[in-house]
């Protein structure tokens, strides 16, 4: 399995992992995040796929939140 196939995945946990994804930093070391990565297969993880991985999750929650209140305006 490739590692966007892997990180793929992460949509279908996502909901369990959002916020611990947005609040983990245990002071630049991101061990929560590292941990979901590695339950998802992903190994040798580094600080800056971390960071990659929260602004992507964050990124998509604004799109989610977007389309969530565009769709409730009439």
């Amino acid at each position: 399995m490739m590692l966007d196939d892997k990180l793929c995945c992460l949509r279908f946990c996502y909901c369990r992992f959002n916020a611990i994804l947005f609040r983990d930093e245990d002071e630049g070391e991101f061990l929560q995040t590292k941990e979901i990565l590695y339950e998802l297969g992903v190994n040798n993880v580094t600080i800056e796929d971390c960071k990659s991985v929260r602004k992507i999750c964050q990124a998509v929650s604004e799109r989610a939140a977007f389309l969530a209140s565009a769709g409730r305006v009439h």
